[in-house]
């Protein structure tokens, strides 16, 4: 998938969370040039396109690269992976990757000792 479009599906899905505004700021890019690249209207050089990743939060930085790379989102619990953040991504998983990810869980919950 091309760059452009994978941040833009992923902008889109967690609008809700955080805007393209709030990212622009974050990353000292003005929000018209995410817009335009999002649009594929403009090219942005590598550095400005590194500060906009680096400014995704880690989940959503984790969805953004699955998008790129046409992978699931999670594949590999983690136990940083609290309930209410399984929630939220679940909306954007499919249910083959939503099993993955509780099967992990499972599997590392009862190597640790951990009680269900």
């Amino acid at each position: 998938m091309e760059i452009h479009i994978a941040l833009h599906e992923t902008l889109r899905t967690f609008k809700p969370k955080l805007s393209a505004s709030e990212i622009a700021s974050r990353a000292n890019v003005s929000p018209a040039a995410i817009s335009e690249f999002r649009h594929g209207e403009r090219d942005l050089q590598v550095r400005t396109l590194q500060r906009i990743i680096n400014a995704l939060p880690e989940d959503i930085k984790q969805h953004f690269f699955s998008r790129l790379f046409s992978t699931p989102a999670l594949t590999v619990w983690s136990s940083s992976l609290n309930p209410e953040a399984f929630v939220e991504l679940s909306s954007v998983m499919s249910f083959s990757d939503m099993g993955q990810v509780l099967a992990a869980a499972g599997e590392s919950m009862m190597s640790s000792g951990e009680s269900v």
